[in-house]
């Protein structure tokens, strides 16, 4: 007898919200393609858009800090 979904569903939860790479996670769940466990989990990642503002701030800071 397999494992329920609903048995690995609380773990996926926990694991898509501490940033676990989606192809670590698809492998966890059994999924053969990262794709469908991304579109299934997506709402869970947390948002990058803080992350990449920092990385393009940090950016413009060094090209900034370089040309004056």
């Amino acid at each position: 007898m397999g494992t329920s979904p609903g048995a690995k569903w609380s773990p996926s939860r926990s694991k898509a919200r501490r940033s676990v790479p989606i192809k670590e996670l698809a492998k966890y769940l059994g999924h053969s393609d990262p794709g469908f466990t991304l579109r299934v989990y997506a709402h869970m990642l947390p948002c990058s858009h803080d992350r990449a503002r920092a990385v393009i701030n940090q950016r413009f800071t060094q090209v900034i800090s370089v040309d004056t």
